[in-house]
């Protein structure tokens, strides 16, 4: 399958060093659609949200707009690649299998970054969400009358509830009472419901997909942060974020290096979250 990753918003190239026949980049007006071609040789690429220097991808040959009929290269060779992740708030989404490798990324967080709870990378679903109607759940409950058209993750919350209440450091008035589980097509609940619900404030459906998406290689990076909050915590994202069903992560490799006395704790490299079915093989 075609490798495909879409940047969360629209972003032009500033500075690339590439062999034009070895990578083809493709920017519409909406999103970022990098794509491999054939061909595999060692390339080194560095993409900033900046219009400073437009013409550096024309110098190049390189295209800086195109219809939006164009689509990718498609090719089943792995990634050869060394990036240096800037500390732009830039977020590359990926919804097809993609192999790393053994493709290096530095991520530079030892000084300021734009937004530190950004995840540098997203593994999506391209399945619309889903609107259900449940009206009430009984803890241990096995079977509703809902039949989603897709099998589905669901989150319920009701905020006339909180639970989890921190007391100290960090300390805050707990959170909604919620409980997540896949729900079948045939209305069977896979999951135990931990609460009753007589009313839901929030019900939140992502369809499974049926295939599973494989992220394979990757070696990784991350020079620590520095950042010093002496009356709590200051949790840091710059990961990679998970949150599509059905997904498996291989091989991948993350080092962290160039922490010091102080710095911020992160909130996971690979973190998935909304989601179910998710295998980590050999990370």
């Amino acid at each position: 399958m075609p490798t495909q990753i879409r940047s969360s918003q629209r972003r032009n190239i500033d500075w690339c060093r590439l062999p034009c026949e070895a990578y083809h980049p493709i920017v519409d007006e909406n999103n970022l659609q990098l794509s491999r071609s054939r061909h595999t040789k060692d390339l080194t690429w560095n993409l900033r949200s900046s219009t400073t220097n437009p013409s550096a991808p024309k110098a190049m040959g390189l295209p800086t707009t195109c219809p939006p009929s164009v689509g990718p290269t498609t090719t089943q060779q792995p990634w050869s690649v060394r990036a240096h992740e800037t500390r732009r708030d830039l977020t590359a989404r990926i919804a097809t299998d993609t192999d790393w490798s053994t493709s290096r990324f530095t991520i530079d967080d030892s000084t300021q970054v734009e937004n530190h709870r950004g995840s540098l990378f997203e593994i999506i679903s391209l399945l619309e969400p889903e609107t259900i109607a449940l009206d009430r759940l009984s803890c241990d409950q096995r079977q509703t009358a809902v039949h989603p058209s897709h099998d589905s993750f669901v989150r319920v919350k009701d905020d006339s509830r909180q639970l989890f209440i921190r007391r100290g450091l960090n300390q805050n008035a707990g959170v909604p009472q919620s409980d997540c589980f896949v729900l079948r097509r045939d209305g069977s609940i896979e999951a135990d419901i931990d609460w009753d619900y007589e009313r839901m404030t929030q019900i939140d459906t992502r369809p499974i997909d049926d295939d599973a998406l494989y992220i394979r290689g990757g070696v990784f990076t991350t020079y620590a942060n520095r950042e010093h909050h002496p009356d709590g915590y200051n949790y840091w994202s710059r990961n990679i974020a998970i949150p599509r069903s059905n997904t498996e992560i291989q091989g991948l490799t993350h080092y962290v290096t160039g922490e010091i006395d102080v710095g911020c704790p992160y909130s996971g490299f690979l973190n998935a979250h909304h989601c179910a079915h998710i295998t980590f093989r050999d990370c």
